[in-house]
């Protein structure tokens, strides 16, 4: 399947957004001021290990990219389908990508 970007995609790409590291706040005052007009958080603790940018656009994975140097990466959506944690279609139509 040639058009398959699960079967094709491979090298260097850019991140759609920059995948940079994780800021410290310095107190619980900082914290509320950064959440002060957010509405949209998804809020999880931060774990050590790999991270992945996942690019879905109509609800299907078109592409997921190792976080690299936090501009660029590898662009492992060849592997992403092996990986059941990664879902390759989600259930509603979105446009996103998730980091």
């Amino acid at each position: 399947e040639a058009d398959n970007p699960l079967k094709t995609a491979k090298g260097t790409v850019a991140h759609p957004v920059p995948h940079t590291g994780v800021n410290k706040l310095s107190d619980e005052a900082a914290v509320r001021d950064w959440l002060k007009g957010r509405t949209d958080l998804w809020i999880q603790p931060k774990i050590d290990g790999v991270a992945v940018t996942l690019v879905y656009e109509h609800g299907e994975l078109v592409q997921a990219i190792s976080r690299g140097d936090g501009v660029a990466g590898q662009d492992w959506t060849g592997h992403a389908q092996h990986i059941a944690a990664i879902p390759t279609h989600l259930p509603w139509q979105e446009t996103l990508v998730l980091q």
